[in-house]
């Protein structure tokens, strides 16, 4: 149980590193609706880490599988095509086949999936973990 808690923060802790890139490439792009991880529903959270989850399964291996798991998971969980997102109303304009999205959107997809493998890489679940028992080591 104590690794699936470790798994469980791996997994979180890349999910919000990409969640910020994705609010930070937003406000380049003049959309101020994206909220920082703390303040973020649980709904996109649990989006965020299925799709991380699914990238170290090898379930997603490009940028269009992220962008069709994503809108799988959204159609699943009740959300339909709409012109604006509204999460009330669980629309989305993004639901549509990749190559029906605009240019920006779809760098959202290529952002999200090659920072998770960057990530993944570079710091990998046996690096991350002697880095988060050191901090929790020192915190007691």
């Amino acid at each position: 149980m104590e690794n699936e808690i470790k798994f469980d923060a791996y997994v979180m802790a890349i999910a919000k590193c990409v969640h910020q890139l994705n609010k930070a490439y937003c406000e380049m792009l003049e959309d101020y609706s994206q909220v920082d991880w703390d303040e973020a529903p649980e709904w996109q959270k649990e989006s965020a880490m299925t799709g991380v989850q699914k990238i170290m399964d090898g379930e997603i291996v490009n940028y269009t599988d992220s962008h069709k798991s994503w809108m799988d998971q959204k159609v699943k969980n009740g959300w339909v095509y709409g012109n604006v997102k509204d999460a009330r109303a669980k629309t989305h304009p993004c639901i549509v086949p990749f190559e029906d999205l605009p240019e920006e959107q779809q760098i959202k997809d290529l952002l999200f999936f090659k920072t998770v493998n960057v990530l993944l890489v570079k710091m990998p679940r046996e690096k991350w973990h002697m880095l988060f028992d050191e901090k929790t080591d020192n915190a007691e």
